[in-house]
């Protein structure tokens, strides 16, 4: 059996305290110590706290009033906490959040096995039973991301590879790539991986959130053992970034828009410029969307792409 702490008895003696006191109205104060196995000072600590509870709003009008001052205890004004308590559908779902959470530290607990089944099969039930309560079914899903990060360290850790699914935005779709993790770092509000790419025969960086899967590659199977990497200089983040390609851009209007897209301090009344490009896809994308504000002066290479892309879009609309 497990034992209670004294947080959870104090939670429990303050749930029994109202209907007990509703029925044992101007009892003394060392009675009720006497009851309930606890000293005088610990039931009127305990009575302080249950005067602060009620209903929300939590004015004087919804609070429990109770009263001590005299050695005598007497409590009024909980009638309305009689009645079970009506949950809203936000109160309900953030419960259900909460109760999720619960059961996915559970599953992933590998101590107390048969005791965290018990627990989980509890939760499930709770769970269950709030669901019917809702108007509108609801269906609850963990961010994968945060299971990958033991996997991730794991690799590493053991200097192999992965086999990862992901969703790239300069691209706009989703593929398979192997690489070899070397650090996972947090930059901003997103967790970033710092790998070599095999794909691409170069170090990149991977937005964790995302990744939509990934395997471990057996050490006999994986790139990483035949493979020479690349030497870095330093582990600096910029030591992963590709190489940019230089282009020539004439900007015909929009000048301070394309000036911030393209991180341009200035541009002249010409408006010839030469920006630094790291992603072909991501130049693309945002010619395309230029229309004419923008042409390429030098980089025909990319011509064919944009060309691709628009006859992609005009059998978009014509379907």
């Amino acid at each position: 059996m497990v034992k209670k702490s004294a947080p959870l008895l104090e939670v429990e003696r303050l749930l029994d305290l109202v209907p007990y006191l509703s029925v044992n109205p101007y009892i003394s104060l060392r009675e009720l110590a006497e009851e309930f196995s606890v000293s005088e000072r610990e039931i009127s600590n305990e009575l302080i706290a249950l005067s602060m509870c009620g209903l929300p709003g939590y004015t004087p009008y919804e609070l429990i009033d109770v009263s001590f001052d005299s050695g005598y205890v007497t409590i009024n004004n909980h009638q309305s906490l009689d009645f079970p308590r009506a949950l809203s559908s936000g109160e309900l779902s953030a419960f259900l959040l909460g109760l999720n959470l619960i059961k996915d530290s559970l599953l992933n607990s590998a101590r107390h096995a048969n005791e965290s089944q018990a627990k989980i099969e509890l939760v499930e039930s709770l769970m269950s039973r709030l669901l019917k309560c809702l108007d509108i079914p609801i269906e609850v899903e963990l961010d994968k991301s945060s299971h990958f990060v033991s996997e991730i360290e794991k690799v590493i850790n053991q200097r192999g590879s992965l086999s990862m699914r992901y969703l790239s935005s300069e691209e706009d779709e989703a593929r398979v790539r192997e690489i070899a993790p070397l650090a996972l770092r947090r930059e901003g509000l997103h967790t970033y991986i710092y790998a070599f790419c095999f794909d691409s025969n170069a170090y990149r960086s991977f937005r964790l959130d995302r990744v939509e899967s990934l395997t471990a590659i057996p050490v006999s199977s994986s790139k990483n053992g035949s493979v020479e990497l690349p030497r870095k200089e330093s582990d600096d983040a910029g030591e992963y970034e590709t190489k940019p390609e230089k282009m020539q851009l004439k900007i015909r209007k929009n000048k301070r828009r394309y000036a911030e897209l393209f991180n341009l301090e200035s541009i002249p009344a010409s408006g010839q410029v030469e920006v630094s490009i790291f992603s072909l896809s991501w130049l693309v994308r945002a010619l395309c969307a230029a229309q004419d504000d923008v042409e390429v002066t030098k980089g025909a290479q990319i011509s064919p792409l944009i060309v691709a892309r628009s006859e992609k879009i005009l059998a978009l609309y014509q379907s």
